[in-house]
């Protein structure tokens, strides 16, 4: 399954270091089959708000993306681009052709995650909920939807999925 480096940069001095950078980063990316999916230009914001430009780099999996971006190669340019730019990098997972929307609803893995603030938000958007412990994590279980901790027991009282 494809691989991917996704990069939100919402600001970048261009100067010497990043026109550097620009000129290197292709060559280390070939060891690892990466390529430039979506390399900055313009995007068209349909919601929210979209400072900067995105780039989406895609290999053959993300162990792949993961070698490249900890390879001498490349970390050998890297503080070229951070020291003049800001932004956020992901590695993600691709999905296949038959993916559907709701295999989310029935993966293996917490398909919640917790904020800072103590407050559960589930995959999807189906339901937002308040633990009353920060340090509690949850899933959603695939067959019915109610929210359970990672333990197995249901939430505290009052806590189920919403509907």
């Amino acid at each position: 399954m494809a691989g991917y480096a996704v990069a939100h940069i919402r600001e970048v001095t261009v100067n010497a270091d990043i026109v550097k950078y620009l000129e290197e980063i292709d060559a280390t990316l070939r060891p690892f089959g990466g390529r430039f999916a979506i390399h900055g230009g313009d995007v068209e914001v349909l919601e929210g708000a979209w400072p900067g430009h995105v780039v989406l780099i895609e290999f053959p999996d993300r162990d792949s993306a993961r070698a490249w971006y900890r390879s001498p190669a490349y970390q050998s340019i890297v503080h070229l681009r951070t020291n003049n730019s800001q932004g956020d990098i992901v590695l993600a997972d691709g999905v296949g052709p038959e993916h559907r929307a709701t295999d989310m609803l029935h993966r293996e893995e917490p398909l919640a995650r917790e904020t800072g603030f103590g407050e559960l938000e589930q995959a999807g958007g189906r339901a937002r909920q308040r633990l009353s412990s920060s340090k509690q994590h949850a899933r959603v279980n695939g067959t019915d939807g109610r929210v359970e901790r990672d333990d197995g027991n249901p939430p505290p009282s009052g806590h189920s999925a919403a509907r």
